[in-house]
């Protein structure tokens, strides 16, 4: 993963100011970008929807006060409109369940999971057992 520096940081905000201030004609020569066009997730191979759902707001507050036929159609509807690129974590208090639930039925090929975990405290093992399932 490459170090970046503050100064760094700033020079990108600066560009994505001036690309913001000129209406987007900066990007005009790139073509026209939307949420659901896929890319390549870094240098994985593996291809996203360019905007991710997210399942966490205020912990994944917000998603569970849908209930799960709430969230469900919600989940529904951004994939009816090509999004394809699904987010969680374990912190999310009960959304990862949700959300396979939300996605039961369509075909697992068809999107993209990502999840975030918690590992123990530096300096602190823990013995973890993997399990890989593929396709459901």
């Amino acid at each position: 993963m490459a170090h970046s520096t503050r100064r760094d940081f700033l020079w990108t905000a600066a560009g994505v100011g001036l690309a913001a201030g000129l209406g987007g004609r900066a990007l005009a020569d790139t073509g026209k970008r939307t949420a659901t066009d896929l890319v390549m997730l870094g240098r994985s191979n593996v291809k996203v929807t360019r905007l991710a759902f997210g399942t966490g707001s205020k912990s994944g507050g917000v998603q569970r006060e849908l209930g799960q036929d709430g969230f469900t159609r919600l989940v529904r509807y951004a994939y009816d409109r090509g999004i394809r690129f699904f987010e969680t974590a374990e912190g999310y208090h009960g959304m990862p369940e949700m959300l396979a639930t939300a996605l039961k039925g369509l075909p697992r090929e068809s999107y993209q999971l990502m999840t975030k975990y918690s590992t123990p405290p530096y300096g602190r093992r823990r013995r973890k057992r993997w399990t890989c399932t593929a396709g459901s």
